[in-house]
């Protein structure tokens, strides 16, 4: 492992107190990485008419990404999944918007949310 070669009081510090408060095991995927694309993509959501700040936030995002793995935070697997698992939270609240819309356009009928009514079967013999 290639270690920094300069060390520094606060190196000293961070490195003491990721002894004391860290799990010492690999955590997969990055909640660093999965938390900050997320707030990027409610950002984006929830704002359209200001995009600046999602794409700020997206540009936060992708320096985390950067520095949990270049500070040996996490493996360079644990940012890429920590970004699907991101990606996995918009496609669900994206259709669950989806849903809200047509629900509320009133394209859902009664028979679309009730469960259906077993039917008579006649039986030829």
């Amino acid at each position: 492992m290639d270690v920094p070669h300069v060390t520094t009081v606060l190196r000293d510090l961070n490195l003491w107190l990721l002894g004391l408060g860290t799990i010492h095991a690999g955590v997969f995927p990055s909640a660093h990485v999965a938390s900050a694309f997320s707030a990027a993509w409610g950002l984006l959501l929830t704002l359209p008419e200001r995009l600046r700040y999602g794409r700020g936030m997206l540009i936060f995002a992708v320096s985390v990404s950067i520095a949990t793995v270049y500070g040996r935070y996490h493996y360079a697997a644990d940012a890429v999944a920590g970004f699907a698992v991101s990606l996995a939270a918009l496609a669900v609240i994206t259709g669950l918007n989806r849903m809200n819309a047509r629900f509320r356009q009133g394209g859902w009928s009664a028979a679309d949310v009730q469960p259906p009514t077993p039917r008579a079967t006649t039986h030829v013999q």
